[in-house]
């Protein structure tokens, strides 16, 4: 039987790439959906952030060396947290992809700390930024600061999103800064002391 070109076996992938992606983006809707619910479970751990940030970046470590980019992880040791892990593993991994989706070289770093009674995680680029009149609106569905190149590279504009409605869910919030051809940071602050 004669085989099948290059180009149908192309299509085929492009395809198959746009059903995984439509379903990702089914299963980050009804995400979002369950997050607004006020009785959605939070399934809380003590974690130690040292580690957790260290298992955090370990699927990006190959793309990051592919690009040349320095991928550091810097929290100080004994530093827990109380968290539900596979949603702050959910977070951490939305804001890690965007940081290497928008960083050509340079660092991400992911760290962590604790300030005025509060702990906080950070992930910092030295990536293209974001301009300053999207920053207002970071978090909106479907906003997208470039849509020719996230559509390109797989964003669907839900990432910040999600990681709201995660920490809304633990009664943290999400700061971000930003600036043009330098850089972002976006900044995961949860309360030290919560009831529950």
């Amino acid at each position: 039987s004669a085989s099948a070109s290059p180009e149908s076996g192309e299509r085929l992938g492009a395809a198959v790439e746009s059903l995984d992606h439509m379903g990702a983006l089914v299963e980050q809707m009804l995400f979002l959906a369950r997050a607004e619910d006020p009785a959605t479970a939070l399934s809380l751990d003590s974690l130690d952030l040292s580690l957790t940030l260290s298992e955090a970046v370990r699927p990006f470590e190959p793309l990051a060396e592919e690009r040349g980019l320095e991928l550091l992880v810097l929290a100080p040791g004994g530093l827990t947290l109380r968290a539900d892990p596979i949603l702050l593993r959910r977070a951490l991994h939305n804001l890690l992809a965007n940081a290497l989706r928008h960083t050509h070289e340079g660092t991400i770093s992911l760290t962590a700390g604790e300030q005025d009674g509060a702990i906080w995680i950070e992930v910092r680029d030295t990536g293209e930024g974001i301009p300053p009149g999207l920053l207002p609106r970071l978090g909106q569905r479907f906003l997208r600061g470039d849509e020719s190149r996230d559509r390109a590279s797989g964003g669907t504009g839900l990432g910040l999103a999600i990681v709201q409605s995660i920490l809304r869910l633990h009664g943290g919030r999400l700061e971000v800064a930003s600036e043009p051809g330098k850089g972002t940071r976006a900044r995961l602050v949860f309360p030290r002391d919560r009831e529950g």
